[in-house]
């Protein structure tokens, strides 16, 4: 089939957009890609902080019933020392 020129020109026109629209997609997607897994990354490296603030909370829990336990001891001590 033979076109007029300025079909062919158009033809040619919106190749060339659908080439670099498809060109811009591939970079969005690896843009997308590359988000991802930076964001997979951070949620990994949040919970693991999440993890150790839970463990070191509950490590000061402990510590501060221990002291509560010797604050007890020594007041018990020295209640009977002065009986």
């Amino acid at each position: 089939m033979h076109y007029p020129s300025d079909l062919h020109q158009q033809i040619a026109t919106l190749q060339k957009a659908h080439n670099d629209e498809r060109e811009t997609n591939r970079k969005l997607t690896s843009t997308v890609e590359t988000l991802m897994a930076s964001h997979n990354e951070l949620q990994k490296a949040v919970e693991g902080f999440q993890t150790e603030l839970g463990m070191r909370d509950s490590e000061l829990g402990a510590l501060r019933r221990e002291k509560y336990v010797y604050i007890n001891i020594i007041i018990s001590v020295c209640g009977r020392k002065s009986e």
